[in-house]
């Protein structure tokens, strides 16, 4: 995949910058979870979470199979310098996530922003989700009961960030 000009990072900006926001870069590996999370990507989860359940819907369970497929992907944008939902090499996110585990049914928010320090990064992406119609939807999707999470920090173009990604799938 070519790269990014600063006319399409621009492009991607604009439509980014009302659904997406910065995220710290990962923790320690010694400050993961059980489900293979770091302390920020926890902090997302119970945000998300917390979405959920003000809807009435049931809470995300971290699921290590779907974080490989996240964090993955959130890497694999970062070393090919693009920002989609397919992978540098064109594949779906469901054919992705498929090469991680076996799920019923899958759907993906993505984020990515200018680092920048300060401030609760986790909070500003749920907000900016549920913001959007489209990732409101996947985030409180009563379908969707398991959650990987992969942030990055790296450069997209010239611009340093945090890459965000979030694969749901049903329970199975």
């Amino acid at each position: 995949m070519t790269s990014l000009t600063t006319r399409s990072l621009a492009a991607l900006g604009a439509t980014a910058l009302a659904l997406l926001t910065a995220v710290a870069p990962a923790a320690p590996a010694e400050a993961r979870s059980s489900a293979g999370l770091d302390s920020a990507e926890q902090r997302l989860l119970k945000l998300m979470n917390a979405e959920r359940a003000r809807a009435g819907r049931g809470p995300l369970r971290a699921n290590r199979r779907l974080s490989r497929s996240a964090d993955y992907h959130s890497g694999d944008m970062l070393r090919g310098n693009f920002f989609a939902h397919a992978s540098s090499n064109g594949a779906s996110f469901q054919k992705r996530v498929r090469r991680f585990g076996r799920f019923k049914r899958t759907g993906e928010n993505l984020a990515f922003m200018p680092r920048r320090r300060g401030g609760d990064v986790a909070a500003a992406v749920v907000r900016a989700w549920m913001r959007s119609a489209v990732h409101r939807d996947a985030l409180l999707s009563p379908v969707f009961r398991r959650a990987g999470l992969g942030l990055r920090a790296g450069r997209l173009g010239s611009r340093p960030v945090t890459v965000v990604t979030v694969d749901f799938a049903a329970s199975g």
